[in-house]
């Protein structure tokens, strides 16, 4: 469960602010030692590739006047990030049989870093820039404009050349978003969508 801020004014809304509240607590609690949110009943997010940075972006984009995160946890669940991060500083492969989201997991990862990280985050979000911009459907990867999957992104998964796999509009918007957030200039960006 996790309830939008932008959904609603909580203030309004009966309960409002203890249900987040509430919620907040509920999610934190679910951390592991690790400091990741590891699915237990859904194998293509148990290792935590995914959940760890999509709660970890949500419970921290709650203002500090509703929730205080416990700054251990936060730290535990960023460097859980941190360390996970493959050779070439991306997530959502570490199982060979499964990928967990790479470009969804990777663009909440790179909001992190480029938000609450440190000057020793610098590479890492470099990085993982150049990696989101490496799974975007354009000439570069074989696409073509008059494709209608020209200038988005899909899931992550390893293609080749030319092979389009499905565009899907929630991972285009969180990694345009990822990359707004961590200051790649977004003019330079090739016909998103």
């Amino acid at each position: 469960m996790v309830i939008g801020l932008n959904s609603c004014k909580l203030g309004e809304v009966p309960g409002g602010m203890l249900a987040l509240t509430d919620a907040c607590n509920y999610l934190w609690q679910q951390q592991g030692k690790d400091g990741a949110w590891h699915s237990e009943s859904h194998r293509l997010i148990a290792g935590g590739h995914a959940l760890t940075p999509f709660l970890l972006w949500t419970l921290l984009e709650v203002p500090d006047s509703i929730y205080q995160a416990d700054p251990t946890k936060v730290n535990a669940g960023m460097n859980y990030l941190r360390e996970q991060l493959d050779q070439q500083e991306i997530l959502g492969f570490a199982d060979p049989d499964i990928m967990e989201y790479p470009n969804y997991s990777n663009a909440y990862a790179l909001m992190l870093l480029a938000t609450y990280g440190t000057v020793e985050d610098t590479l890492r979000i470099t990085a993982l820039q150049e990696y989101l911009l490496s799974e975007q459907f354009v000439e570069s990867r074989g696409i073509t404009s008059d494709q209608l999957i020209y200038g988005g992104w899909g899931f992550g998964e390893k293609l080749k050349y030319g092979q389009s796999g499905q565009v899907d509009l929630s991972h285009t918007r969180r990694v345009v978003q990822a990359l707004k957030i961590s200051g790649y200039p977004m003019d330079s960006l090739q016909h998103s969508l």
